[in-house]
C-alpha cells in the first residue's frame, strides 16, 4: 500500500520527466503497442511514486482494487497466507511485469505484494485505465495479452509443482528467471 502522494504526477530524474515513451522497459509493460498520441494518453494517468522500500507493501489481501502497478526497477513477492498462517510465495514480479490482475474478478486483493528490494512503480489506477482500454482497442489488446502470460505463467506453476520433484522444480523455477532476465537485456 503506497500511501504518499507526490508532489506532482512525475518523477523528475536529472531535471527530465520519466515517461513511457522513455522508460527502458517499455517494449514489456503496457505502451508497447501505442502510438504516440495513444502514450500520451496512457502517460497521463500514470502516477509515478517515491521509491519504494525493501518490505513495504504495494497492497494487502482484502484491499480494495485501485490500481495496477507496472514495475520499473526492482523485484516484487506476491504472496498469501495459508490457513496455519505460513506465508505461501506466488509469484516473483520483475521489471516490466504488472502486479494486481488477481484483484479484477472481486475488486479486492486476494494476495499481498511487497517489495523486495528497493522498487521503483508506476501507479495504474485501474477504472481510469479501464475507461481508457475502451477507446483504445491496442490498449485493451495489450492488457489482454499480459493477462494471459500470467494466467499462462500460473498453469505452468501449477503444472510443475504436480508433476516434478524438489530438484527439477528449482530447475525449472532457476530457468524461469534466466529467461525472464534475458527478455529484460540482462544475462541468462
Amino acid at each position: 500500500m503506497i500511501s504518499e502522494k507526490p508532489a506532482t504526477k512525475r518523477i523528475q530524474s536529472g531535471g527530465c520527466a520519466i515517461h513511457c515513451q522513455d522508460c527502458s522497459i517499455s517494449q514489456l509493460c503496457i505502451p508497447f503497442t501505442l502510438n504516440e498520441s495513444e502514450l500520451d494518453q496512457l502517460d497521463q494517468i500514470i502516477e509515478r511514486k517515491k521509491p519504494i522500500q525493501k518490505g513495504q507493501e504495494l497492497f494487502k489481501a482484502g484491499d480494495e482494487l485501485k490500481s495496477l502497478y507496472a514495475i520499473r526497477s526492482g523485484t516484487i513477492k506476491s504472496y498469501t497466507i495459508t490457513e496455519q498462517g505460513d506465508e505461501q510465495i506466488t509469484a516473483f514480479h520483475l521489471a516490466g511485469d504488472l502486479v494486481g490482475f488477481d484483484a479484477i474478478t472481486g475488486d479486492l486483493h486476494p494476495s499481498f505484494a511487497q517489495a523486495l528490494e528497493t522498487s521503483m512503480v508506476c501507479e495504474i489506477p485501474y477504472e481510469i485505465l479501464d475507461d481508457l482500454s475502451g477507446k483504445m482497442p491496442k490498449l485493451r489488446q495489450q492488457i489482454m495479452r499480459l493477462m494471459s502470460s500470467e494466467i499462462k505463467g500460473d498453469q505452468e506453476m501449477i503444472l510443475l509443482l504436480s508433476k516434478k520433484n524438489a530438484e527439477e522444480r528449482l530447475a525449472a523455477f532457476l530457468y524461469n528467471l534466466s529467461t525472464r532476465f534475458s527478455q529484460r537485456g540482462f544475462s541468462p
